[in-house]
């Protein structure tokens, strides 16, 4: 039961969190959503309204995560925080403690990345409301904003290196085509080591190649027999 509360708990935060951020923001521009505000609200409208706000939040939190994974994992990756190549061979008999490392720091990195990301479209819808507060929310949203970076790429970081420690490097020597069609890049122009062998059929055996001696001899019966 504790296990199946801690993934909930991951998938909330990395996917409906940020969605909902998002709607928040676009609420003042969108009179459905407002609505959809109002009906969660509204104990007398039932679940209608809360499903409905779930199912769009959960909606948006998708297609944040896919701008989060375009601009800020691409960011971290051009300042260096790349992912280790770790054996993935080890993932079955280790399974349960890669998901511990999962839950505990990637879900956290996507909630924080996913954030970083909505933040900006939710202030955007309300910052002529906050702006008649008279307060300056722009400084505000600055630093929550450098905040969840470093907050992203702590959790990223984290993730890689013990997810590293747990399931050790890739051999170099292994091969690195999966079914799914992955590779390390440096395996494309491996060269072979050796020459490849003759498939031996024996309907059609293959003879072995003839020396230059036996060359030559054929060459010169050849020769004689014309004249």
């Amino acid at each position: 039961m504790e296990e199946i509360s801690s993934r909930w708990f991951g998938i909330v935060i990395a996917y409906v969190l940020p969605g909902f951020v998002v709607l928040m923001g676009l609420a003042p521009q969108a009179p459905v959503l407002a609505a959809w505000f109002n009906a969660a609200g509204n104990a007398d409208t039932g679940l209608a309204g809360f499903l409905h706000l779930v199912v769009a939040a959960t909606l948006a939190g998708l297609m944040v995560g896919c701008v989060r994974w375009c601009l800020l994992d691409s960011l971290l990756e051009w300042m260096g925080t790349r992912r280790p190549d770790w054996d993935e061979r080890k993932l079955p008999e280790k399974l349960v403690a890669f998901d511990l490392l999962v839950e505990h720091h990637y879900r956290f990195y996507q909630f924080y990345g996913g954030v970083l990301v909505a933040m900006p479209l939710a202030y955007l819808g309300q910052r002529e409301e906050l702006l008649r507060i008279g307060v300056g929310f722009d400084a505000v949203v600055l630093l929550v904003e450098i905040a969840l970076f470093a907050g992203a790429r702590d959790a990223l970081v984290k993730y890689y290196r013990r997810t590293y420690q747990l399931l050790g490097p890739c051999p170099k020597e292994e091969t690195a085509m999966f079914t799914n069609g992955s590779h390390r890049p440096e395996d494309i122009d491996r060269k072979p080591t050796s020459a490849p062998q003759p498939i031996h059929n024996p309907a059609n055996p293959v003879k072995p190649a003839a020396t230059a001696a036996e060359a030559d001899a054929s060459v010169q019966g050849t020769a004689s027999t014309k004249k």
